[in-house]
């Protein structure tokens, strides 16, 4: 989200509302399973989205956001 306000469901739950600048979707790309949440807009947003190949690029050129995604899984 890099600008406008989301809320994350599961469920049909408000389970977070990420501020611009926090991402989402991470655990599906790095698990490669089906997503577990849907987001949904509050506001008109801008968001940026990268896709499976751009991401695996990305984590390959930069292990630390990697490293960083994990810890924030868990």
């Amino acid at each position: 989200v890099l600008d406008g306000s989301v809320d994350v469901l599961i469920d049909g739950a408000v389970v977070a509302s990420p501020a611009a600048g926090q991402f989402y979707g991470e655990i599906a790309l790095l698990e490669d399973r089906p997503r577990t949440a849907t987001v949904v807009a509050r506001t008109d947003v801008t968001v940026d989205i990268i896709g499976r190949r751009e991401f695996e690029e990305m984590l390959e050129r930069q292990p630390l956001i990697a490293r960083r995604l994990r810890q924030a899984m868990v």
